[in-house]
């Protein structure tokens, strides 16, 4: 009394319909088809058994069949105990065949089934709604939704020849990814990671150096959030700076319970093709330039060696860098958030080297600033193309006195110290001669003793 089974018409079966029910052996039973129904007719004999089948369609809610995209059902007797396991096939359609009304010593004992989704197609949300089938005395079948207890048949509607009754799945949410400068290009080499641990959701994204979209499918309503954060960041940007957190409500709508930043991420949902956008935004590292002038016509400095130090807590080693010949520029680029001390350990050649230290501040969305120390004095930036924060620091030339009578400021100086000593002799003589024409016989009588 067990029925074959096989793949009917791409429906797949996973169990045995029924076990052997222990039925009379005065059975005989003829099968014939007709109108896509299967009706048995027995001849004499205690028990009847007819088989029947039912051909379903799984759909979305727009009444589009889901194809190739499998359903997998459970069919169950009046008792709801398990019958067997079917699969739509690749246009969308559950058959169910094998269906049986019994009679027995000519009392009719109609048949009853319930079936139940296991398995939604990919991307779309299980229903939780039990079906009802009844194949009543006249050999009708009836199809619909288990009504309420006491009223379970108040859904059911007659199934007629060649139609297909819809068993419907609501689509569940995506969220579609953009990743992108401040100027809306395209970054690639992000990574993601979906979490909610309450609706067993976690998914990373793959480590794909060339991609810049990405998509997280199956988001089913849950009260704890969808937390998104970024584990990878495109090289030179700055990291989402914290995660982004949403919900997605048992009534389909979604809802951002994190923080907005319109600097950091935009979302749009789609409700039509239930896609909740988001584009996230990176951007680019702090960093800054620096430029060594002259203190002499504003000529840029070559040479000059600057040195960025982390402060702490700030992790990292000192960053050295040397102005260039040409620009007389350094750049500090790359800096994730924290302090960092800017100071010059060399100048260029012929030239002092600057005292002032500068304090560098990154916050976590990557804002820079640069303040002269001890007052802290805000770094104003210069115009320029370069687009980071820039500004000059001016060295003083070194200044030499020449040695004497090797010409030059050296040479004068000496000449009119000479010439100041003959005055201030001139003036005394001029006010006692006598002592100096005693002094000059005393001389004369001196040396020719």
């Amino acid at each position: 009394m067990q029925p074959g089974w096989s793949t009917r018409n791409g429906g797949k079966y996973y169990n045995h319909f029924w076990g052997n029910k222990g039925y009379g052996a005065s059975v005989n039973n003829a099968i014939i088809s007709e109108n896509g129904m299967t009706t048995g007719i027995a001849a004499g004999g205690e028990m009847q058994l007819s088989q029947y089948s039912l051909t379903l369609r799984k759909t979305d809610l727009n009444h589009q069949s889901i194809k190739n995209n499998y359903a997998l059902f459970r069919l169950y007797d009046k008792d709801m105990q398990k019958c067997a396991d079917f699969m739509t096939d690749a246009d969308g359609k559950l058959l169910l065949d094998g269906l049986s009304r019994y009679i027995r010593n000519g009392t009719e004992e109609t048949g009853i089934y319930y079936l139940k989704e296991i398995d939604a197609p990919n991307g779309y949300e299980l229903s939780t709604r039990i079906y009802k089938i009844v194949i009543n005395a006249q050999e009708k079948i009836l199809f619909g939704e288990k009504g309420p207890a006491g009223n379970e048949d108040a859904n059911l509607q007659e199934v007629t020849a060649g139609t297909h009754p819809e068993i419907p799945n609501r689509k569940l949410y995506s969220v579609r990814l953009r990743k992108t400068d401040e100027a809306g290009n395209a970054k690639k080499g992000a990574r993601f990671r979906l979490q909610n641990v309450a609706a067993g959701y976690d998914m990373t994204t793959p480590a794909a150096k060339d991609v810049s979209e990405f998509v997280f499918y199956n988001l089913k309503p849950s009260a704890a959030d969808y937390v998104l954060t970024e584990e990878e960041t495109p090289d030179g940007y700055v990291p989402l700076p914290s995660a982004i957190t949403f919900k997605v409500n048992a009534d389909g709508s979604i809802l951002c319970t994190s923080a907005p930043d319109p600097a950091v991420y935009k979302t749009e949902l789609k409700e039509d093709e239930r896609v909740f956008e988001m584009t996230v935004i990176n951007k680019k590292m702090a960093g800054f330039r620096v430029r060594k002038v002259s203190d002499h016509g504003n000529k840029v400095l070559g040479g000059a060696i600057f040195v960025l130090t982390p402060i702490a807590p700030t992790a990292g080693s000192e960053i050295v860098k040397v102005t260039s010949y040409g620009s007389g520029s350094a750049y500090f680029e790359k800096l994730t958030p924290g302090q960092y001390r800017l100071s010059e350990r060399q100048a260029p050649t012929g030239y002092y080297k600057s005292h002032v230290t500068y304090l560098v501040e990154v916050d976590a969305s990557g804002n820079l600033s640069v303040k002269e120390e001890p007052y802290l004095t805000p770094v104003n930036s210069e115009i320029s193309s370069i687009p980071m924060l820039n500004f000059s620091i001016v060295n003083e030339k070194e200044r030499k006195s020449a040695l004497p009578f090797t010409g030059g400021g050296g040479r004068a100086v000496f000449g009119y110290s000479g010439l100041l000593l003959m005055l201030t002799s001139g003036l005394l003589l001029a006010k006692d001669p006598a002592r100096s024409l005693l002094g000059k016989v005393g001389g004369i009588r001196g040396r020719v003793r």
